[in-house]
């Protein structure tokens, strides 16, 4: 009974051993498995979006009392504090032009953009009263020095069309003064009713300008009803070759006194010849300065 005891714990411990040996065998046979940590997921490079449209202010609304239009103010000139009448709608007139003649009250002249012979703007002279035209006239004028045609041939020309005049009462003219204000040499050309009713043609004067010349005057005029549209008109020197339209009816103006037209005095050169410069008339033109002459207006 001892010694079966003694094998068993024999046996025992053997298969201790043995099986701390296959243990440890085990454990130097096993391969070490290297783990390392996961990699990092990629950066998210996607454009960020848009911020939100901030949102719009709620309308603001106002409850504002109704207002009446304003009352017409009187006039303190007006009987009985009358209204003032509506103003009258602006006119424009050619720059460098006057309005000048026996009766210019009795006309007036505009710048037409309407009837034109070419560019943009004619001017017009046309009578206001038809009923009074019997007896009035008025001329559309400008002045110049003469010193630099002293002594030439000078042709002026111009584009007229005329309505409801009479021709022989309707002039295009030329003229020269000395510094007493004399006429020492004048040109006219009348035009012709029919020939021109609402048609365009071109009239010419050449004139010689004498030596003692102080301005040179050139313009159209209206003795009675109607109404004359000018345009393109040229003052230009050409060759003595060129005969002067000049007649004997003109010597009984040469001599005349004429008043001094402008109120500033003639322009240096002829300006503004075609209309195109317009300005607004603001009142009535100046007239020019008073004189002890008393003489002739064209």
């Amino acid at each position: 009974m001892g010694s079966r005891a003694i094998q068993v714990v024999i046996l025992v411990g053997l298969g201790l051993v043995a099986g701390w040996l296959l243990h440890r065998g085990n454990r130097a046979a096993a391969p070490v498995v290297e783990t390392s940590a996961p990699a990092p997921p990629p950066p998210d490079i996607s454009p960020e979006p848009p911020p939100p449209a901030p949102a719009e202010p709620p309308a603001v609304r106002y409850n504002l009392p109704s207002v009446a239009p304003p009352a017409a103010v009187p006039d303190p000139q007006a009987p009985s504090g009358e209204p003032r009448p509506a103003e009258s709608p602006k006119r424009f007139v050619p720059k460098d032009w006057l309005l000048r003649g026996a009766t210019p009250e009795g006309y007036e002249i505009a710048s037409d953009r309407m009837v034109i012979f070419s560019g943009n703007a004619s001017v017009s002279l046309g009578s206001l009263n038809e009923a009074q035209a019997n007896r009035n006239s008025a001329t559309v004028l400008q002045t110049a020095l003469a010193a630099p045609y002293l002594g030439k041939r000078v042709e002026l020309s111009a584009y007229l069309r005329a309505e409801g005049t009479r021709g022989y009462n309707t002039g295009f003219w030329f003229r020269a003064i000395d510094p007493a204000n004399v006429v020492i040499a004048y040109d006219s050309s009348d035009l012709a009713a029919v020939q021109y009713a609402d048609e365009w043609h071109q009239h010419r004067l050449v004139m010689d300008i004498p030596w003692n010349a102080s301005e040179i005057a050139y313009g159209f005029s209206i003795a009675g009803p109607g109404k004359l549209w000018v345009d393109d008109v040229h003052v230009s020197v050409v060759d003595k070759a060129i005969p002067t339209t000049s007649r004997n009816q003109h010597v009984r103006n040469i001599g005349t006194i004429v008043q001094q037209e402008s109120p500033d005095g003639p322009r240096a050169r002829p300006s503004n010849l075609d209309f195109e410069e317009i300005v607004e008339e603001r009142g009535k033109p100046r007239p020019p300065a008073p004189d002890s002459i008393k003489g002739r207006r064209f």
